[in-house]
């Protein structure tokens, strides 16, 4: 099962540079930092999180006292929040104002 999963999580390294560009497009040139910043917290909190959240449910799936014992009930929640929360994050992302324009951002890349 894990052999079968690595070719499609080996690819979600990619959309981190990605993603990181959508999100700077919406902000102004002087809170590119604050963005960046906020982004790689996030990132290092559901880092620490999401493992010790998962073996909790995972042990509680596979609990001998519970009957019955089922550890792909585990793997469906896992699944379940691998599509919920792009999601919810595509719901939050419809709803904001447009991309910030100016002349500052991206012009050294122009060059």
């Amino acid at each position: 099962m894990v052999l079968g999963a690595l070719p499609a999580f080996s690819l979600m390294g990619l959309f981190g540079p990605g993603l990181q560009s959508l999100m700077s497009q919406r902000v102004g040139a002087d809170e590119q930092g604050q963005l960046q910043g906020a982004n790689n917290s996030m990132m290092g909190i559901a880092g620490m999180i999401g493992p010790i959240l998962f073996t909790q449910v995972f042990a509680y799936f596979i609990d001998a006292q519970r009957q019955p014992q089922n550890p792909r009930r585990a793997d469906a929640a896992r699944r379940r929040t691998a599509v919920h929360c792009p999601a919810a994050g595509w719901n939050a992302a419809r709803k904001l104002p447009p991309p910030v324009l100016s002349g500052d951002v991206g012009s050294s890349i122009s060059h």
